[in-house]
């Protein structure tokens, strides 16, 4: 087939080194039909994404009182850190839990 030549598809093919790639009007086709896609449910999207942020940052504090936990008695001299600490250490599985219940709504459907 001769550059410039209408092919089956109804595209005109560019060929560079022996590959064929689409037209820029069938690549804007496509952006366009899947920006069409995400603009479905733009309020779902936002609320699982807030959630997702928010799991984050409660798992990041969990682990951050869990490197607390073991550090305290290297700096204080074996001492045992505060209450405050053994409670903050529950948010790192917290916040993993409601990244996975985030993960999972935001699943497209088949």
């Amino acid at each position: 087939m001769s550059e410039g030549a209408l092919s089956s598809t109804g595209v005109y093919p560019t060929t560079t080194v022996g590959v064929t790639s689409v037209s820029s009007t069938t690549r804007q086709h496509r952006a366009d039909r899947s920006l069409r896609c995400i603009t479905v449910e733009p309020m779902a999207h936002a609320r699982t994404h807030r959630l997702l942020q928010a799991s984050l940052v409660i798992f990041a504090i969990g682990l951050v009182a869990i490197v607390a936990l073991f550090v305290t008695p290297l700096i204080f001299d074996g001492s045992t850190a505060p209450t405050a600490v053994y409670v903050a250490t529950t948010a790192a599985p917290v916040g993993f839990v409601l990244a996975l219940i985030a993960t999972i709504l935001t699943g497209r459907k088949p």
